[in-house]
This record gives C-alpha cells, structure tokens and sequence, in this order.
C-alpha cells in the first residue's frame, strides 16, 4: 500500500493575516510576511536551515517563511523569528484615499535603513522625507482633515507628534507600540506641511507659589489660617523681640501656654 503524498510544505496557518495593506519588498522577501501572535518555536512552528528545507521542498513543493540569523559580539547566532509590525502612514495623500499601511521590519533595524527603503518605495531623495512618531487616530478622515484645513489657513499644520530625527536608532529604541504609528512626511508643493509643537515648561511666578503656600497652610491644623486667625489680629504690634506668643484673643490661653 502506497503512502499517502502529504503535499506541498505549507505556512498558511501560521502566518499573520493582515487585512490592512503590506508594504512589500522584491528585494527583501523576508520582510514581507510575519508570523501570527502567541506562536511558540517547536510547539507551533521549527526553525529549519537552508540544506534541510530545500530536501523537502525539492521533494513536496512549497512556500518558504526566510530568516536570517544575527551573530553578537562573542560569535553566538540568534534568529528574528517575530518581526517588529509597524503601522505607517504617509502624508500626504488624497482624501479620498486615507488608509494605514503595515511594515514588518527587524527590531534591530535603524530608522536609516527604514529611510532607504521608502525611498526606494516613493522615489525620493534624503532630504524629502520626515519621520514622525503619533498615536494612531481613532478616526483618520477627521485627522487629515484638521491638518487640511489648518494648512489652508496658516499655511503650516502643528503636529502633535514626536519628530524623529536621529536616524542612528533602532526600531526598538523608539519603542513604536501598537498603539503608534510611524507618519511619513513628504514634500509637498516645495515644502514641508508639519510643524513640531515645542512642550512650553510651565514658570511658576512668585504671586503663585504663595498662593499655593497659603492654599497648603488652609489644610494644615497647625496654622493660624486653618483655625481662620487673620495673623494681623493675632500678633500685637507692640511685641517685643524675642518673645513669642498671642495676643489673647478669647480662649487662646492654652495656646500661649504651650508657646
């Protein structure tokens, strides 16, 4: 009796079906699909090399799921298996086409190397790319069209985001979460429409930090302002230096004898 053929070797199940468009790349196959959430190595998914996968494939057919290993300083080599998913958005774009694309990426990589590859995606040059780091809107028609009209108006949209400036750091050194997402700022009609809101560190001034001393001295038993004692009634012009206590005011004998 003939074994039955098991077919092609096949990752479908494993995969992360992402329903929002993949930024893909001819010349970095693996960064284009990612695995699913909560997967685990040798109960869901191996790890295979390159000479055994191809054995199998060579016999079944197949897709393959590329990864590359990273060798540290003392020569050990670790695998990526979960890329990092990024959420992008690019600005600007019609209206009538607002969406948020998904980018898988190492977490290794630096957000130069991620600067490359959108200019190889939008054909620009260093020098016409931002990045920004925002939260991602709950409604993203209302977002661009805030930045809309207030460029209309003034010219220039404040943007709530952080600018991202240091193209040194890695995907995990700026700690985009899930609930982030990577804005991509391109020139538009010669310029730049974002304009970085700068966090004004509030001064206190002096007629403030006595009042919060007097507001802190109203909840404080210990004080003449919490017993509701105006302290120009309570102190005796013709005191003399040196000593301490009140003048009696009614039923504050007890107070001058513990002074």
């Amino acid at each position: 009796m003939e074994a039955e053929f098991p077919g092609p070797c096949n990752n479908e199940d494993i995969i992360d079906n992402e329903e929002k468009i993949v930024i893909c790349e001819p010349q970095l196959q693996h960064l284009n699909t990612n695995l699913k959430d909560n997967l685990r190595e040798d109960e869901h998914f191996i790890i295979l090399n390159e000479q055994i996968w191809e054995f199998l494939t060579s016999k079944y057919g197949g897709r393959e799921m590329l990864r590359f290993g990273q060798e540290d300083s003392e020569g050990r080599t670790s695998i990526e298996v979960n890329l990092q998913k990024i959420y992008v958005y690019f600005f600007p774009m019609s209206q009538a086409n607002q969406h948020i694309d998904v980018m898988y990426t190492s977490k290794n990589a630096t957000l130069d190397e991620i600067l490359k590859r959108m200019m190889n995606r939008k054909k620009k040059g260093k020098d016409s790319i931002k990045f920004w780091k925002h939260s991602v809107p709950q409604d993203l028609g209302k977002f661009y069209r805030d930045i809309l009209c207030e460029w209309k108006k003034y010219k220039k949209a404040s943007f709530h985001g952080e600018r991202l400036k240091d193209l040194s750091k890695t995907v995990e050194d700026l700690q985009i979460s899930r609930d982030d997402m990577l804005v991509i700022e391109m020139l538009a009609q010669g310029g730049f429409i974002f304009e970085e809101v700068e966090e004004v560190e509030h001064e206190h001034t002096l007629e403030e930090e006595a009042k919060t001393a007097y507001e802190t001295e109203l909840k404080d038993p210990s004080t003449l302002q919490y017993l509701g004692i105006p302290l120009d009634k309570a102190l005796n012009k013709s005191s003399a230096r040196g000593l301490c206590g009140l003048s009696n005011l009614g039923n504050t004998c007890f107070m001058n004898s513990a002074l």
